[in-house]
């Protein structure tokens, strides 16, 4: 009787020990950043609440060791950014102004499907490794996903229908770039409207950037098909052509680079008092070292000669040695091409290069 309430015990807990290793850990992070958290059809959780793609949730001011739930997002404001680690040492460095969700299975017989990371605006530089949970994981945007299979890539997308621009700094990311197919309720039952059976598939490599655009005609006529739909009227939509979306790859120049360094820095203001406590200090230790053995390792695997280097720095901190992948690159990468427009530029100064490369 005894080994069979242990049995039923140990399964019972199985979805909890599966989650365990998917959920983040807020360990910096600097400005206003909010977690919002208890997705569901009704409002459950604390109050305030907001009503986003028929999800109601609560929201929170994020603090140092929030834990980043299944189904949660998190947002950052204006010069405010954050960093999520996991219990492998996987790490999310999230830029300002973005928002993203996150989601995974929570059994072990659906754990093959991965986690889901949906970017809806922003910045998000990934370090994952091949060898934890997060191997297969795939990061969304409206129009397009990438398949992740261990590296450290950077993803950046402009408001809703914006451009996108994967940028990969070690290993190799899968993109695939179609329009999605808008789901509607008509007289209660869900109707699928495809809108393209073309699909364009790319491997975007150490070193190179993939960027692609949904031209406004596109996006407007898009949603004039979801509103007819929505009505309950039949309206003959013409097939999105993989010529018309605007995608595009090469090599990754100095000045995305520096933005990438700029969007990767959390540098905490000495008036912006954070205070934890000593056990919670003691956890972000043990997490800091779990994101450097899992990065180097990583590194091993593509670049002996910077984990010869990166294993005799003193000290060594994951800021640095994010720093480090970066500021090799940039070394052999191209000046960005023609005369930069102030949106390209990013705000950057003369001197960015010596600015955002400085260690935290």
């Amino acid at each position: 009787m005894k080994k069979l309430l242990m049995i039923i015990l140990i399964i019972s807990a199985l979805p909890i020990l599966a989650s365990v290793k998917h959920v983040g850990r807020l360990i910096k992070l600097t400005g206003d950043v909010k977690i919002y958290s208890n997705p569901g059809k009704k409002i459950t959780g604390p109050a305030p609440h907001v009503l986003l793609d028929g999800q109601y949730y609560s929201v929170k001011k994020a603090r140092l060791g929030m834990k980043i739930k299944n189904g949660s997002i998190l947002e950052t404001g204006n010069k405010s950014k954050a960093r999520i680690v996991y219990k492998n040492g996987d790490q999310f460095n999230v830029g300002e102004g973005t928002a993203y969700s996150i989601n995974w299975s929570r059994t072990r017989k659906s754990k093959k499907k991965g986690s889901i990371v949906n970017l809806m605006r922003g910045k998000l530089r990934a370090i994952v490794s091949k060898k934890g949970p997060r191997n297969n994981m795939k990061v969304t945007t409206k129009f397009a996903s990438m398949g992740v299979r261990g590296t450290d890539f950077f993803v950046t997308k402009k408001g809703n229908v914006g451009s996108t621009k994967l940028t990969v700094l070690r290993g190799e990311v899968a993109l695939k770039v179609q329009p999605k197919p808008e789901i509607v309720k008509i007289a209660g039952k869900k109707v699928v409207k495809k809108v393209t059976k073309k699909v364009i598939e790319v491997k975007v490599t150490s070193g190179n950037s993939a960027s692609f655009k949904i031209p406004p005609k596109i996006a407007q006529r898009l949603a004039a098909v979801k509103k007819s739909i929505s009505k309950g009227k039949k309206i003959k939509f013409s097939e999105i052509k993989p010529e018309e979306i605007k995608l595009s790859i090469e090599k990754t120049n100095k000045k995305e680079l520096v933005t990438i360094q700029k969007a990767s820095v959390i540098k905490v203001k000495k008036d912006d008092k954070q205070i934890i406590s000593k056990k919670m200090a003691k956890e972000f230790k043990a997490l800091e070292k779990k994101c450097v053995k899992a990065t180097l390792e990583d590194i091993k695997d593509y670049d002996k000669d910077l984990y010869e280097k990166a294993k005799k720095m003193k000290n060594i901190t994951i800021a640095a040695l994010n720093s480090e992948v970066v500021k090799k690159i940039h070394k052999k990468a191209p000046e960005a091409p023609g005369k930069p427009g102030e949106s390209e530029l990013d705000n950057l100064d003369n001197d960015a290069y010596d600015k955002y490369f400085l260690v935290e």
